[in-house]
């Protein structure tokens, strides 16, 4: 009896069939589409800028799936809803009773067990993965020995959540996010890649990355507290969001606050849209005038992208 506790639908119940559904149900939609859209236009706007060039890439995210694909727990959450016996029989799915919401996180421990094992599908054909342990340095290596793969499927690496010393991170036209490193000496070197690096409350470290075009955002959970950062903008196209306490001097944006004993570099190279971020919602405030139509719920009845970029070439021919 007390492994069904939490799912026995009337005190009644002496027995018999039960019944849970699981539902997914957003933290914060608000903030699911603000951070959704970012990441679709940036994605965007940097393969627009290299239509000069012979290589095309696609960019994360394609759409909304491929987003939730890798970020699905952040943003949605699972319920369990307690249901009625008796409608078990029923052809058609009973109502969710929502007011029979289960009070613990997984009403299921204990009861059910699922193994799971994942169809390779020819992993080995198509990537080569390397790992290779000296002592407490490791070193994994992932790529595409073919020339057709689409970005159909997500390569997830789980690194455990401990304190770390040197990190070094690289990515070449491919996607990463990172997430989970609350300490050490991060390096980062991202060629025409997707970045999503996040730097987790209470980070103590440093982060020396630079990114040669493509999109790289960095965001700080505590709004980079004791924390002395330097922007450096050496790119030829593209734009650097940054939050608005930020100096700029030409080339570079500065940022210091208490101890400044993490330290931030960060360079933009080539094409590419950069992003430096705090934990609060993202905005448009700090964004140039020329390109905030760009987040309007409407674009005069065209599609963005067009809209966007012929706008842009009648200014540069101005």
């Amino acid at each position: 009896m007390h492994y069904v506790a939490d799912i026995i639908p009337t005190l009644k119940w002496r027995g018999g069939r039960l019944g849970v559904r699981l539902a997914l149900f957003p933290k914060d939609i608000e903030k699911l589409f603000a951070e959704y859209r970012e990441a679709y236009f940036a994605a965007r706007i940097t393969e627009k800028a290299n239509t000069k060039n012979s290589d095309t890439f696609n960019l994360f995210p394609k759409d909304l799936c491929e987003f939730l694909g890798k970020k699905l727990n952040m943003y949605f959450s699972i319920k369990a809803y307690i249901l009625d016996p008796a409608y078990s029989g029923s052809d058609l799915p009973q109502p969710t009773l929502f007011e029979l919401e289960c009070l613990t996180d997984n009403p299921l421990k204990g009861i059910v067990k699922v193994d799971m094992i994942n169809a390779q599908r020819g992993f080995s054909d198509v990537y080569t993965v390397e790992i290779n342990e000296q002592g407490n340095d490791w070193r994994v290596s992932v790529s595409c020995k073919t020339k057709t793969n689409t970005n159909d499927e997500t390569i997830k690496l789980y690194i455990p959540d401990v304190d770390y010393g040197d990190v070094n991170l690289s990515a070449d036209s491919g996607h990463l996010t990172c997430d989970l490193i609350r300490s050490g000496n991060i390096v980062g070197n991202f060629n025409m890649a997707s970045v999503f690096l996040t730097l987790p409350e209470g980070f103590a470290g440093s982060v020396d990355a630079t990114a040669n075009s493509g999109y790289f955002q960095l965001i700080s959970q505590d709004d980079f507290k004791n924390t002395t950062a330097t922007i450096t903008d050496n790119g030829s196209w593209g734009e650097i969001y940054r939050p608005k306490n930020f100096k700029e001097s030409g080339n570079l944006a500065t940022f210091t606050d208490g101890t400044g004993a993490n330290v931030i570099q960060i360079t933009r190279k080539g094409s590419g849209v950069m992003g430096i971020y705090t934990s609060d919602a993202f905005d448009t405030s700090n964004f140039p005038d020329d390109w905030k139509d760009l987040w309007q719920d409407e674009w005069q009845g065209k599609p963005w992208e067009d809209d966007w970029w012929q706008n842009t070439w009648q200014e540069d021919n101005d």
